[in-house]
C-alpha cells in the first residue's frame, strides 16, 4: 500500500573538538541505537531498514545513519542523522514523501534495545578477512548485454536470458533475446566457477538429425553439407587438435569457432580449458538466421555473436591435422509451431 511518509531530517549542530566516530570501533555504532531511541518508540514502531555510511568512498569514519521506521498504523517515515562529533541532534525540517511502506504486523524489524554494537564490529572484523582470492571471471562473452536471471522456477534452476546485441539486416528492428539457459556453479581445480548452458527443454524443438564419430575435417564437411540451408540448428560437436595452432569452424565464409592455441584465445575472448594440456574443445551450438549462441566445454565458457555470411559457402571445419571426434546434428523447429 502506499502511504504518506514524513521524512525526518536530522542535522547536528557541533561543538569544537566533537570526537569523530571511527568506523573500527563500536563507540559510533552504540551512540547511533542511543539516538535512534530517542526517535523511535519500540513499542508502537519497528525499524526495518538501517545503514550506515563514512565520510567518503573506502573512507573509515562514520558520518550518517539512515534508518526507515513503520508505526502501528501503516505509516512510515525516514530518519537520517548525521555522525560527525560529539554533538546533538537537531530536527531542522518535515518533507512530505510518499513512497511503498511495509505493513507492520509483516515486518520483524531490526531489535533497536538489543543492538549489540559488539556483534556489529565482530561482523566488520569478519568481513575484512574475506580477501579475494584472485581477478574478475567472466563466463561468457561477445554481443549479450544486460542478462536477467529468474529464480521462481519449480526445480529451483537459476535460467538466464540475455539481451543479443545485433542487426537484423531485413528487419526494422535490433537485437533479440538469447537463448534461455541454466546457470551453475560448479568446483574446478581452480575452485567455485559459475557455468552456462541451454535449458533442457530446447531439446523438445529438436528434429530428427544425425550423429557420427572419428571423422577428418574433409568427412564432416560431407556431412554438413545438407544443413547448409537449415535457418536453425544445433551442432554438439569434440574436435582434436594435433599441433598447437589454430583451428574451427566457418559457416558461409564467418569463423563461428576460432580456437587459437597458441595465445589461448576463442573467438579474441582468452580461454584455457581446465585441463591445459588439453589438445580437444567440445562445442555446443545453436545457429539462428541473425545469431549464434556458443557453448564450450560443458558450459565454462558462452559466447554470442552476430551472423554475418560472407559467401554461399556452407558448413567447414579448418584447422592443421583436425579430427572430429563426435558430431550431433539436429535442426529446430519454431517456438511458434
Amino acid at each position: 500500500m502506499l502511504a504518506l511518509a514524513i521524512a525526518l531530517i536530522a542535522m547536528w549542530s557541533c561543538h569544537a573538538g566533537g570526537t569523530a566516530y571511527d568506523a573500527d570501533t563500536k563507540e559510533g555504532y552504540a551512540e547511533a541505537v542511543k539516538l535512534i531511541l530517542k526517535s523511535v518508540d519500540p513499542a508502537t514502531e519497528k525499524v526495518y531498514y538501517m545503514k550506515f555510511e563514512c565520510s567518503q568512498e573506502h573512507g573509515n569514519r562514520l558520518e550518517t545513519l539512515t534508518i526507515k521506521v513503520v508505526s502501528d498504523k501503516d505509516m512510515a517515515y525516514s530518519l537520517k542523522i548525521l555522525l560527525t562529533g560529539n554533538c546533538q541532534a537537531l530536527p531542522m525540517e518535515h518533507l512530505p514523501h510518499t513512497f511503498e511502506a511495509p505493513i507492520y504486523k509483516n515486518v520483524k524489524g531490526i531489535d533497536i534495545t538489543h543492538f549489540d554494537a559488539d556483534k556489529v564490529l565482530d561482523q566488520i572484523n569478519q568481513a575484512k578477512k574475506l580477501i579475494p582470492e584472485g581477478g574478475k571471471y567472466y563466463y561468457c562473452g561477445g554481443t549479450i548485454y544486460a542478462a536477467q536471471t529468474y529464480a521462481d522456477v519449480p526445480d529451483g534452476r537459476r535460467i538466464q536470458i540475455g539481451w543479443d546485441k545485433i542487426n537484423h539486416p531485413s528487419l526494422p528492428v535490433n537485437g533479440c533475446m538469447t537463448i534461455p539457459t541454466e546457470l551453475s556453479l560448479r568446483t574446478t581445480k581452480d575452485g567455485i566457477r559459475l557455468f552456462c548452458q541451454p535449458i533442457r527443454e530446447i531439446e523438445s524443438l529438436e528434429m530428427q538429425g544425425g550423429e557420427w564419430r572419428d571423422l577428418s575435417a574433409e568427412e564432416a564437411d560431407d556431412v554438413l553439407k545438407e544443413y547448409s540451408d537449415v535457418d536453425v540448428v544445433r551442432m554438439r560437436f569434440t574436435i582434436k587438435l594435433f599441433t598447437a595452432t589454430s583451428a574451427g569452424l566457418s559457416y558461409q565464409g564467418q569463423n563461428i569457432i576460432d580456437y587459437d592455441m597458441n595465445f589461448n584465445r576463442l573467438n579474441g575472448t582468452f580461454y584455457s580449458p581446465e585441463d591445459m594440456t588439453s589438445m580437444e574443445l567440445s562445442v555446443d551450438m545453436i545457429v539462428d538466421k541473425y545469431a549464434v549462441d556458443i557453448f564450450v566445454d560443458d558450459g565454462a565458457y558462452a559466447h554470442y555473436m552476430q551472423r554475418e555470411p560472407k559467401n554461399a559457402d556452407g558448413y567447414h571445419f579448418w584447422g592443421d591435422n583436425l579430427m572430429v571426434k563426435s558430431l550431433k546434428i539436429t535442426p529446430l523447429k519454431s517456438i511458434w509451431e
